[in-house]
């Protein structure tokens, strides 16, 4: 089971990010980052690297910023990990809290503005 939830990981990761290879966010925070991983491994969710997680989850603003709702971009993370719903859903919200603050309106009683770990 445990080997499973690595290869979804690695899946989650190269899938979500290879569109968007060579590109980073300019507003990268320390304490986000740690806050990001902090809440996936409060929730379960397995992840081969940290770098991976970081990435995959700056990939999910990438998505948004392109358009993609908040339904398509969970989708994209449930067809790429073979996560449930619920985990995709909350990968997406946590990447949004995280990443791009910009969409918490997207995120079911989030208020505005940055993650605060």
């Amino acid at each position: 089971m445990f080997n499973r939830y690595l290869a979804t990981a690695a899946i989650v990761a190269t899938t979500l990010i290879a569109p968007f290879l060579g590109t980073a966010r300019a507003d990268a925070s320390p304490a986000n980052d740690r806050a990001f991983i902090y809440t996936l491994d409060s929730e379960g969710i397995i992840y081969t690297t940290e770098g991976d997680a970081l990435r995959a989850g700056e990939a999910v603003c990438q998505y948004l910023d392109l358009g993609y709702d908040a339904m398509e971009t969970v989708t994209l993370v449930v067809d790429a990990s073979g996560l449930g719903w619920y985990q995709a859903g909350y990968f997406v919200g946590a990447s949004i809290a995280a990443f791009c603050s910009e969409y918490a309106d997207l995120i079911p009683g989030q208020a505005q503005g940055r993650y605060r770990a």
